[in-house]
């Protein structure tokens, strides 16, 4: 029962701060925390990154990680037009009825492929 507790209150950040105060918690109440708790963490968070910008799958495939809109409201090809101007070598941008972009495997290491998924959302989110 204590690990659903848990994982209920992993899948509920929401925001940075949330995730600090769950891992605070986490790390006095059990010390060592193993690596796939914290990509857990991680990914409950970028989640919630991704719902707040209206990304609604997020897809691992040979050419890279793509992020797929709901529709395409100006918005979102606006939000596309400055993630190009800042990560025009790592994204590849498509434009349609369902907007998205990739983030390049080839340009990332796999060890940091969370942290740059979790740094261009929060660039999105800004």
């Amino acid at each position: 029962i204590q690990k659903i507790a848990v994982y209920k209150k992993i899948a509920s950040i929401e925001n940075e701060e949330e995730y600090e105060d769950i891992k605070e918690e986490l790390e006095d109440r059990y010390s060592v925390i193993p690596p796939s708790v914290y990509n857990l963490m991680d990914i409950a968070y970028l989640k919630k990154d991704a719902q707040k910008i209206g990304i609604e799958e997020i897809k691992e495939d040979d050419f890279g990680i793509a992020f797929n809109f709901a529709d395409s409201e100006v918005y979102y090809i606006e939000s596309l037009k400055k993630l190009n101007k800042k990560y025009k070598e790592l994204v590849v941008l498509k434009f349609g009825n369902k907007p998205s972009f990739t983030i390049k495997k080839n340009k990332i290491n796999n060890e940091k492929t969370l942290n740059i998924i979790k740094e261009v959302l929060e660039y999105m989110v800004d």
